[in-house]
């Protein structure tokens, strides 16, 4: 018996029913499948490229918020330094003791600078250093005019108008934070006096260090890294100015904006980013890996070729054997076809084929086409004798 294409007795090759039906359900079932998965990989990956853009959306929103109430803490606190500092005192042991008292209470702030604009020239005219604070790094007051000498500091664009904040730390240094910010105008409403903080960078930092599927990181106007979930990147202010979603925070009109897809430089993988701005130049950046958005999608993607697959096997198992049970007695019924054309009519095709269906049926009527054959022989052969 054959199941599989064979070569009949004239040459030809034939196909049997039982491989027909299993090739043309394994490439329906096999197109079926590869549509369904595709297609719920196309509607899961919109699916969760929206839901992380929302997501990341309001992730770093909200973070922009929390960086603006913290810098405008921090603005309000230089002012009332300021003020204290800019202030006339009776004696200078009492200014002393006033100044002593608000940088005792003071953990954040290390340094306040006043600068005074006069003759188009502008001048630092009183200091006021957290010694405590620089100890800590082991560092001293002279840490101070080293940084401003290595990091200098926008003072014109404060003189200008504008709230500065830039990061000023340095390698081996102490992690700060300088904001600069008009604090007195003249008679002609000239910005005449400015006050640039030093500010430990823990804080910021802190909002930046919790790790998730999302990248979120604080860099200023010029590019340069504020806050990261990498403290290096912060310490070293590094500069992703090369990051095509840091380019579109720093360069762009609206205040918030996404990029759907691009290359990292840094690592060159594609990711997706929005960012916004915050009231002072300053910008928020929400990234995330493509592969990481995708994931998911290719797992229902993955979880779809497998459920497919397992179906094609059962259902090419149970049409093995239900092709079986239909070719099988067609077979037999075959075999006893060829002894017939032999001249042997003494077979018995009921006998041999058992199943109660057309086929059954079909083996009945053979049985009679065979006896009817057997006695039309008789009958001839009883004619010519």
């Amino acid at each position: 018996m054959k199941y599989l294409w064979q070569k009949s007795k004239d040459k030809n090759i034939r196909f049997p029913i039982s491989l027909k039906l299993m090739v043309v359900t394994t490439v329906l079932l096999l197109t079926v499948t590869y549509l369904i998965a595709s297609q719920s990989s196309v509607f899961f990956q919109k699916e969760i490229k929206a839901t992380h853009e929302q997501s990341n959306q309001t992730r770093s929103s909200n973070h922009a918020t929390q960086i603006e109430v913290l810098i405008q803490s921090y603005i309000d606190r230089i002012r009332m330094i300021a003020t204290v500092m800019t202030k006339k005192f009776d004696n200078s042991v009492e200014k002393q003791e006033m100044t002593d008292l608000i940088f005792k209470t003071e953990k954040d702030i290390v340094a306040v600078d006043i600068f005074e604009m006069k003759e188009q020239e502008y001048k630092s005219i009183q200091t006021f250093i957290n010694v405590d604070s620089l100890k800590l790094y082991n560092l001293g007051e002279e840490y101070f005019p080293h940084l401003q000498k290595v990091k200098p500091f926008p003072i014109k664009s404060v003189y200008s108008g504008k709230i500065e904040v830039i990061n000023s730390s340095l390698s081996n240094g102490m992690p700060l934070l300088s904001i600069g910010i008009p604090f007195i105008k003249d008679d002609f409403d000239n910005v005449s006096h400015i006050a640039i903080a030093y500010i430990k960078l823990e804080k910021i930092q802190k909002i930046f260090s919790t790790p998730g599927a999302a990248e979120l990181f604080l860099v200023d106007k010029e590019g340069f890294v504020l806050a990261h979930p990498n403290d290096k990147f912060a310490l070293d202010s590094l500069s992703l100015v090369d990051n095509p979603l840091v380019k579109l925070a720093i360069n762009s009109k609206f205040r918030s904006n996404h990029l759907p897809s691009f290359v990292n430089p840094f690592d060159s993988r594609t990711y997706y980013g929005v960012f916004n701005r915050t009231l002072f130049g300053i910008s928020v950046i929400a990234q995330i890996r493509e592969d990481v958005i995708l994931e998911p999608a290719k797992q229902v993607q993955r979880e779809a070729y497998f459920v497919g697959g397992l179906v094609i096997s059962i259902t090419l198992s149970l049409i093995f054997l239900f092709s079986v049970s239909l070719t099988g007695p067609l077979e037999k019924l075959l075999e006893i076809t060829y002894e017939v054309a032999k001249g042997n009519f003494n077979v018995n095709a009921r006998n041999k084929i058992k199943s109660r269906d057309e086929v059954g049926d079909l083996a009945s009527a053979f049985d009679k086409m065979t006896m009817g054959l057997k006695a039309l022989v008789k009958t001839q052969g009883a004619d010519v004798a």
